[in-house]
């Protein structure tokens, strides 16, 4: 399924009913190389930003 966006000039878009975790895990899997952040000390890629994010994400759960 897919949800329908109206913008102003009339137009319809279609996106898909995922969620924003899928669409990111859809994207690391699809580009995992690719470099998802840049600053002058380091780049990461997409892969190590998201193992990083879910290194994040179970520390802050196991801290409730």
């Amino acid at each position: 399924e897919h949800i329908c966006i109206m913008q102003q000039k009339q137009s319809v878009r279609e996106y898909p009913q995922q969620s924003l975790s899928d669409l990111w895990e859809q994207y690391v899997s699809m580009y995992p190389d690719k470099i998802a952040l840049q600053t002058d000390q380091e780049q990461m890629s997409y892969m190590e930003l998201n193992q990083r994010a879910n290194q994040l994400a179970h520390y802050c759960k196991k801290k409730g």
